[in-house]
Parts: structure tokens; C-alpha cells; sequence
């Protein structure tokens, strides 16, 4: 399966799981560069994922990669605005998408922070698994979110899990 396969794959599930994206940025051909995972916006029309060179020789990471960059293909925000809340769906994801289609199972991002938010994501499922559908159903997005929007999807999630759910992740 070639990267961009995988990457509409990735898309498409998505899609099914929390809706249709938000935008009609034209999605370019993935490319394969030097440095970290991101999404890049050469123009109003068009929008471009880049991952990570060892994706050519590690499939897994190829899914893991292209899995979570595919969750911020669904509503494209400027990086500064991205919330803890939004990065922790695509961890999710990106486990999950690697586990079910490469049989890699990993327990944890390598970052701390990732992992933070992966955690933080999991505590919501637990008390709703429809709680991600739902919030992005009511607002559009997982970025920018308050925790009141959080809570008012999920009012059972403790208040200072919502606050941090909100925080901008890339502060």
C-alpha cells in the first residue's frame, strides 16, 4: 500500500468515526522528509502531510505517523491553536490504526507530553465511547475547544481533566 493509500485510509476512517472533514483543501501526495510529522498548508486550496524518512523502511511507522497526522487533516487548524484535546485523538488514533493494520502494538508515543494527552483522551472514552463523535458533531472540531464545550458533552469528566483537554498543546 503506498503512503498516500494509507493515508486515505487513515482519512476514511476517520471520517466514519467523527464525521466528514470541515474544509475542501485538495490533499497533495504525502512526502517523505528529514523531519517530524506535520501538516503543511502551501496554499488556501491545498494541504500536504509530511512524515518522517524511516517511514520508508518501517510500515508500521508509516501508519502511525500518517494515522495521526490524518486526524488534523479533519479540521485544519493553525499549530499555536491545536488543543491537548486534538493531539490526543490523533495519538489515539495513531495506535490504534498502526495496531489494526500493521499488528505493531506500541505503548507509548516516545514523547511524554503525547502520552500525557493520550492519557487524558482515554479517561473521556471511558466515560463515553461516543464522547469524540459527539464533540465533533456539536462544534465541528476537536480545535479550539473550552472546557465548558468538553463538559458539556461529557459532564461526567472530572473539570480539571476538560481544563487541560482545552489547554493549547503547543504552548
Amino acid at each position: 500500500m503506498s503512503l498516500d493509500d494509507i493515508l486515505s485510509l487513515a482519512v476514511n476512517e476517520l471520517e466514519k468515526m467523527f464525521g466528514a472533514r470541515n474544509h475542501s483543501r485538495n490533499i497533495l501526495p504525502v512526502e517523505v522528509h528529514s523531519n517530524v510529522p506535520q501538516v503543511f498548508y502551501p496554499n488556501k486550496k491545498n494541504i500536504r502531510v509530511k512524515i518522517g524518512n524511516s517511514c520508508l523502511n518501517e510500515n508500521h511507522r508509516a501508519y502511525y505517523q500518517l494515522g495521526h497526522e490524518a486526524v488534523h487533516l479533519l479540521s485544519p487548524v493553525d499549530f499555536e491553536v491545536t488543543t491537548v484535546l486534538e493531539e490526543g485523538v490523533a495519538v489515539w488514533f495513531s495506535h490504534d490504526f498502526m495496531k489494526r493494520h500493521s499488528g505493531v502494538t506500541w505503548d507509548s508515543s516516545g514523547d511524554d507530553r503525547y502520552d500525557r494527552a493520550w492519557h487524558l483522551v482515554e479517561l473521556v472514552l471511558d466515560e463515553s465511547e461516543a464522547a469524540l463523535k459527539d464533540i465533533r458533531d456539536k462544534f465541528g472540531c476537536f480545535s479550539p475547544l473550552t472546557a465548558d464545550n468538553i463538559l458539556e458533552i461529557v459532564p461526567k469528566l472530572d473539570r480539571q481533566v476538560a481544563i487541560n483537554l482545552a489547554e493549547r498543546f503547543h504552548n
